[in-house]
């Protein structure tokens, strides 16, 4: 069967979205939503790589978008602030060929390296990481699920006994408040937040799989996380919380909220998202939801490139999110839409 492999050809939107939505390995980020929330925050370039068969239809797709930074270096990555976003394809000649232009494509624009997430495993001439996971919840009735939960059953009740209430808020004054502890748990953690903008386009552009959820106590915003599904599956795309109430298991409940949640609206998985080995504490709480591990594979080209994904456990790294935290939050609001394009 004669193919076709472009970067960045002209395609039908329809036909983009209905091969993404058909396809069994597709992620929520390989839809061209996510390409327009993208353009529309970033000056990153999207470079994306399409086959077609022999009648002009669609038969596999590479997202790639290309980083320009003096900080973090010229890169491509697919894709960025997704934690999977590999290639998909009809046939498995297909996909390499895809992943062949990809690293041609590397060459030809002297990017240091290009990263390819996902969780497949694939027989590429490039390295791979694995030190991110994923953690999977398997949903069903939620009172089967109520009965597995151990530690996480008593802190859903500790918030529950101290007045913690959660709602479900998609509207955008609620996505400001949920902007407002982001940006203050970000700093405690040293890290850049993501911009309002980015939230903002998220909201507008995926609205049919977004979902925002807030823990208040007596009306004072506590927690909150933003869910985007897709398929039969959630996903946890990030949250933030007052540590100041951390004690109240505010985290807990608004997660169990979500999970309930998407039971009763018949999701077959809840994906809690990335997370790096070294990070235990995160580790452990996803792990007593009773979830499986799904292990996460980013291939860099060429080989012994050091990835950004790979590069924030050593002491520089340690050195800057000290930094961070001790920078007052008005400076950390300006700053971070500066400085959060450079990562991922």
């Amino acid at each position: 069967m004669t193919v076709s492999i472009d970067v960045n050809p002209v395609v039908d939107v329809g036909e983009w979205q209905a091969y993404v939505e058909k396809h069994p390995d597709s992620s929520i980020f390989h839809l061209p939503q996510w390409k327009t929330v993208l353009e529309e925050t970033f000056p990153h370039k999207p470079m994306y790589i399409f086959a077609r068969d022999a009648g002009g239809h669609v038969c596999g797709i590479l997202p790639l978008a290309y980083v320009r930074s003096r900080l973090t270096g010229n890169r491509l990555v697919s894709l960025p602030f997704a934690h999977i976003c590999g290639p998909i394809a009809d046939t498995e000649a297909t996909l390499y060929g895809m992943v062949d232009r990809a690293f041609s494509l590397c060459e030809d624009l002297h990017c240091r390296y290009i990263e390819i997430r996902t969780t497949q495993a694939l027989s590429l001439d490039a390295d791979v990481g694995e030190g991110f996971s994923t953690y999977v919840l398997e949903l069903s009735e939620p009172e089967r699920i109520w009965k597995t939960l151990s530690m996480r059953r008593r802190s859903i009740r500790k918030a529950r006994e101290s007045g913690v209430n959660v709602k479900d808020d998609d509207s955008i004054e609620g996505l400001r408040i949920y902007d407002v502890l982001n940006q203050r748990n970000k700093r405690d953690l040293g890290v850049p937040a993501q911009p309002l903008s980015f939230l903002t386009s998220i909201h507008r552009h995926l609205k049919p799989w977004y979902h925002l959820y807030l823990a208040d106590i007596e009306g004072k915003p506590v927690a909150g996380i933003v869910t985007l599904s897709f398929k039969d599956t959630v996903n946890y795309a990030h949250g933030a919380s007052d540590p100041r109430y951390l004690g109240l298991r505010p985290n807990d409940l608004t997660m169990w909220h979500a999970i309930e949640e998407s039971c009763h609206k018949g999701f077959r998985h809840f994906d809690f998202g990335k997370t790096a080995y070294s990070n235990l504490g995160l580790v452990n709480f996803k792990k007593h939801w009773g979830t499986k591990e799904l292990k996460l594979r980013y291939y860099t080209y060429p080989k012994a490139s050091a990835s950004l994904s790979s590069g924030r456990t050593g002491k520089g790294y340690r050195i800057v999110t000290g930094i961070w935290r001790r920078l007052p939050l008005p400076i950390t609001r300006i700053l971070s839409p500066l400085a959060f394009r450079h990562l991922d």
